[in-house]
């Protein structure tokens, strides 16, 4: 509630989904490395995902703006995407518009950085997620595999 330290929910952004993976994985790789060699021994079929997250900034950029728009927005000084990673809410406090708050919060902190397009990926088969961000203002961009699952890419203009 709003007088306790519960936390019932999230979200988390980025401005370079690439440095962000290249910044976990030099700056913290002796951390990760051992349990994540021993997932790899469990379960070999985690090293084709782990190279799928790798290469998705580059999934997900290809063609996911124009190059036509990109050079509008450098000329205007726009400046490069930010990108929704992850927004969660409790379950029983769903439906109580901390969704939105967080969305709120999320775009007036892109503001005031002057980012000018907010991205998502979302799992094609989450429809709640799919119509989260159609009510708040993304858009449609295209869609593309990752995981072997068709996903969704969202922009919203700023």
């Amino acid at each position: 509630g709003a007088d306790s330290d519960e936390i019932l929910g999230f979200i988390s952004a980025t401005t370079n989904i690439g440095r962000l993976f290249f910044e976990l994985g030099t700056r913290h790789l002796p951390q990760f490395l051992p349990p994540l060699l021993a997932q790899y021994a469990r379960h070999p079929s985690l090293l084709l995902r782990s190279v799928q997250t790798v290469l998705y900034p580059f999934l997900v950029r290809n063609n996911a703006t124009s190059s036509e728009q990109i050079r509008h927005d450098k000329a205007a000084g726009a400046s490069t995407p930010a990108e929704l990673l992850s927004i969660m809410v409790e379950p029983a406090a769903r439906d109580q518009g901390i969704g939105s708050a967080l969305m709120a919060a999320l775009l007036a902190e892109c503001r005031q950085r002057q980012l000018s397009l907010l991205d998502v990926t979302v799992d094609a088969q989450n429809r709640g997620a799919c119509r989260f961000y159609e009510r708040h203002n993304f858009a449609f961009v295209r869609e593309f595999v990752l995981y072997g699952r068709t996903m969704y890419l969202y922009q919203r203009h700023l």
